[in-house]
This record gives structure tokens, C-alpha cells and sequence, in this order.
């Protein structure tokens, strides 16, 4: 985990994330960083799914994923962002009956869904949504983001979890040490 995805994990402790390590042979192999989003529609966000190179190959993505759908609990969907090049993530989420949504195709049918699923999931540099309806249809999962009242909480929990931390990464840097 770099500097800023661990400094975000740590942040997304606001909105009541919770994680979860996997272990073999007293080793951490992995982790997994995850919360959710209530409104009219209940969201499960993973935030973050890593496992160690080493460890790679043996399930442990998928044990992750499937232990975080667990705890996470009775969601209405769940929800993960996937660096386009990590094609490696995206068959990981297929295999377990998310549907891959390339955000910058969206973006052109749909900019505040896209703006949304990012927020949802504080994912500006993902290129590739992951979406699993457990109670309704993907189509209804759309359209049920892009409510109002859904926007204003993604939003509320966004400037939480996301933006309020962004600016304390921000101001507690010299914006000059990296002109040295």
C-alpha cells in the first residue's frame, strides 16, 4: 500500500470503515478496507483489496472480497473502483458476479453517475466501476444513484471521508519541497 492509498485508508475510519487481514502461516498475505453509504439506496463500498505478490493465485482476493460482502452486511449493492490496467482486480470481481462499468465511457453517456461512483468510493485515479446488485437490478442501481437525495449523501460522505483529508494531506505539506 503506497503513502496515500494507506494515508486514506486510515482517513475512511470517519465513515466507519472497518477492514480485515488475511493471514497464512502468521503472515499477513493481504488485506481488504471497506464501509458503507446509507440513503435511499444502501451501499457497500470496498474501498481497497490488496494482496502481497507472494500470495498471489492462492483465492485470497476472493476470500477478501467475499468476507467484506459478509460483514458489510445487507446491502443493496456493493461497489469497487479498478485501475483500468488491473486487469488482474477486474477478473477478480467478475468472477464473483460484479458487473465492470468503465467510468470514462459513462462519463460521456452520464457525468453525475460517474462523479457519484467516484465520490462513493474516493477513486479519482479508478477507471472501472464493479458493481453487484443483491436487491435490485443494475439499471434500478442506477438510476437509484442518481436520486437527489442519494447524490446529497454520497456527497455529505465524499467532503467526510475524501475532501476533509485531502485537504489535511494538503496543508500539512511544504508545496514547494517538491521544487528542491
Amino acid at each position: 500500500m503506497g503513502e496515500y492509498h494507506a494515508y486514506y485508508a486510515n482517513a475512511s475510519r470517519v465513515l466507519g470503515a472497518k477492514g480485515l487481514i488475511a493471514k497464512i502461516n502468521g503472515r499477513v498475505a493481504g488485506s481488504t478496507i471497506f464501509y458503507r453509504i446509507e440513503g435511499p439506496l444502501s451501499l457497500g463500498v470496498i474501498y481497497y483489496v490488496a494482496v502481497y505478490p507472494e500470495f498471489q493465485g492462492n483465492s485470497i482476493g476472493k476470500v477478501l472480497v467475499l468476507s467484506a460482502e459478509e460483514v458489510l452486511g445487507d446491502v443493496d449493492v456493493y461497489l469497487a473502483t479498478i485501475e483500468k490496467e488491473n486487469v488482474v482486480s477486474q477478473r477478480l470481481f467478475s468472477s464473483l458476479g460484479y458487473i465492470l462499468v468503465d467510468m470514462n465511457s459513462l462519463y460521456l453517456r452520464d457525468s453525475s453517475l460517474t462523479k457519484a461512483l467516484k465520490m462513493a468510493a474516493c477513486a479519482y485515479e479508478d477507471d472501472v466501476a464493479a458493481l453487484k446488485s443483491v436487491k435490485v437490478d443494475v439499471n434500478s442501481t442506477i438510476n437509484m444513484l442518481k436520486i437527489k437525495d442519494m447524490i446529497r449523501v454520497i456527497k455529505k460522505v465524499w467532503k467526510k471521508g475524501c475532501y476533509k483529508p485531502w485537504l489535511r494531506l494538503l496543508s500539512s505539506r511544504d508545496p514547494y519541497k517538491s521544487l528542491e
